[in-house]
Order: C-alpha cells, then structure tokens, then sequence
C-alpha cells in the first residue's frame, strides 16, 4: 500500500512537471496571452482538487478581466469580468487591498461576497481562494489572480498552496512576457520624439487600410520648409517643438477622416486618408498646408511654419503603401 502510494505520487508529479514544460514551450514559441492562460487553468483543474479554476489579468485601464475560465459558471465570470480595480466585491478584489493570497473558506460567511451571496447560492459556490499574479522583483506590483471556486468549504491544504502557487508564477511569466513582447513591438513601430508611426509603422497600417477600405487612398507627403535653417536660428529644442507641433495637428486633422499619421524622419511626415477623387486628395492637401502653416512663438522665438505637400491616390496597378509613398515624394 505505501509502495502503491509512492508510485501514484511520483506519477503526479511527473504528470505536472510534463504540463509545466509544455506551457514553458508555449511560452518560448510565443504562444498568445490567451493560449498560455487557458493552458495554466487546465493544468491547475487537472492537478488541483475539485473546484473551477478562472485567472484574471489587471488591465492597463484598471479593470479585472476574466483570461481564462475552462469550467467557472459563465453567471461568475459575467459577474467578474470588468470589475474596477477599486472594487470590493469578491476575493481577487481583495488580494489588491492585502496584497497577499485570500481565502475565503466558506463564501456565507465572507465579508466581500455579502453584496453577492445570492450569486453564490444560485451557482452552489462555497468557497473561493485567490492567489496574486506578480511581476518579477521586490516589490512588483499585482498583474491579476489565479482564483479556485469550490462547491464545498474548506481551505487549501500543503500540496494545494503550492500547485496555485506555482501556477500564478507562471502567469506572472506570461502576463510579463506579454508585455514586454507587446511594449518592444510598439516601439520598434514608434517615431521617439513625436510617439507617430515610423516608416515601417506607417507602411505597415498604410497596407492594411489598402485591403480594407472600399474607397481609393490618398498618401500626402509633408515637409516643413527651410527647417534646416529654422533648427540653425532657434536651435534643436526649438525645432522639436516645431515637430511635435505639426504631428499634433496631423493627428487632429487626419483622426475625423480615419486615417493614418507617420513621421518618416527628420522633418518629413506623411499622411493617408481614404478619398473617393484626386480632386478630394488635393483639397484636404490644402486644408492640411493652411492649418500647418502659421506664425507662433517656440520658447520665446516667434517661428513662422510654412510647408510643401506632394500626393498620390491608388489605384488598381498601384496597391502596395511603398510604392504610393515614393509617388508623393
């Protein structure tokens, strides 16, 4: 009987090792955000005892989103799913106030399910743990919750502690990567001064509103005139104000038309709109030069802005973004 023991405990804990490699595997071949969550709460059901597993993500405009939740009554994770991050109710929500695993061992007797015990009693959930989902370092901050809801009361015991333990790591590890994966990509598409698309950015989105949009594609390159001799009088500081001063506007102008702004560096930038003529190509040309350009002090400096704009609209044999963006240089 103990040898029989012994075997069923090293078979789980090779069973989990294996699924823990296999969500590492997944994570290194860059696996989705949402495939590598749905994983882990697979792996925690499987491994843990009886209860629904769901893991919730912090998003960056403070919401709790539910990530995954295999088998969670879809009535809680309805209930979950949007909640503030300065909300009360339910035990992630406190993991945000004590910063530390909840357990909530039976939910009647929870100060923070009382707003929602008939929930609990009409999904027949007695008890909900939630353990936090941390970033890497002292002193990180909470990225979500792995959380186990039970039919039956009761706190986790040693092996239990530990499995969830372990799975809310490995979320930290996909959530972080995530990130950073999503943040490196941002940049590598991002003019640094102005935060407008950079070439390959702009190329990039220029393309897809050539796929989708029924209408014609109107790219209008801008240059600032004399900016040379405009950075040499006032200085570079001066200069980037100017900069950051026309991609503010740009960006206003083009935002009502649904396009796109890019800075393709230095002082030129470009633009695409869709158009449904040349002619409505070259009067939103000039309603851009005449907004662009004006008199106005920089640090004291009064600056005046003048700027050329060459265009180019698609067509049938002209459907790729590099070829427009040559044609209005």
């Amino acid at each position: 009987e103990f040898s029989l023991k012994l075997a069923d405990d090293r078979a789980r804990t090779e069973a989990l090792a294996s699924d823990q490699a296999s969500f590492l595997t997944g994570l290194a071949l860059d696996e989705p955000l949402a495939e590598s969550l749905g994983m882990l709460a697979d792996l925690a059901e499987r491994h843990g005892s009886t209860g629904s597993v769901a893991i919730t993500v912090l998003g960056k405009e403070g919401r709790w989103n539910v990530a995954a939740a295999p088998s969670l009554d879809r009535r809680v994770v309805a209930a979950i799913d949007g909640l503030s991050d300065d909300a009360v109710d339910f035990t992630m929500t406190q993991v945000l106030v004590r910063g530390e695993p909840v357990i909530d061992a039976e939910l009647a007797d929870a100060p923070s399910w009382q707003n929602n015990i008939d929930l609990a009693s009409l999904t027949r959930l007695r008890a909900c743990w939630s353990f936090p989902i941390l970033g890497a370092g002292q002193g990180s901050r909470i990225l979500g919750t792995v959380d186990v809801f039970r039919h039956v009361p009761g706190e986790p015991g040693i092996d239990e502690w530990a499995l969830f333990d372990l799975v809310s790591r490995l979320a930290g590890l996909a959530v972080q990567r995530s990130r950073l994966v999503s943040e490196l990509r941002f940049q590598a598409e991002r003019d640094p001064l102005t935060g407008l698309l950079n070439r390959r950015g702009f190329t990039t989105q220029l393309d897809a509103l050539i796929t989708r949009s029924p209408r014609s594609i109107g790219v209008l390159l801008v240059d600032v005139d004399r900016f040379k001799l405009l950075n040499a009088a006032h200085g570079h500081g001066v200069g980037d104000q100017i900069l950051d001063h026309l991609s503010a506007n740009l960006s206003e102008v083009t935002e009502t038309r649904r396009g796109v702004v890019g800075r393709m560096g230095g002082d030129e930038f470009v633009v695409a709109v869709p158009v449904s003529s040349a002619e409505e190509l070259a009067s939103f040309g000039e309603l851009l030069r005449a907004r662009l350009s004006a008199s106005r002090l920089f640090s004291g400096a009064m600056v005046t802005i003048r700027t050329s704009i060459g265009c180019a609209i698609s067509c049938e044999d002209e459907a790729r973004g590099e070829r427009l963006i040559r044609n209005a240089d």
